[in-house]
């Protein structure tokens, strides 16, 4: 047996290192996530301060799709 078909590879899972272009990327969308977090937190202060209320279904729809693109992207991490 190999190291690569080895009993071990079944109980400890497989390791690889990560190469710098995907650290890069990790790095880039981790950023990505923090400048929607920023956004979502900036939207619900907008919502309490606007009047209308068309307005702040209009920023809560947003904020909706913020989350949820911020959940794939997380998901990627």
């Amino acid at each position: 047996m190999d190291a690569e078909s080895g009993p071990w590879v079944f109980l400890s899972g497989r390791f690889v290192l990560d190469t710098g272009d995907s650290a890069v990327g990790r790095r880039r969308r981790l950023d990505q996530c923090r400048e929607v977090e920023r956004e979502i937190t900036s939207l619900r202060a907008a919502i309490g301060k606007q009047d209308r209320f068309a307005e702040q279904v209009e920023l809560n729809t947003r904020i909706k799709e913020l989350d949820i693109w911020l959940a794939q992207a997380k998901n990627v991490l």
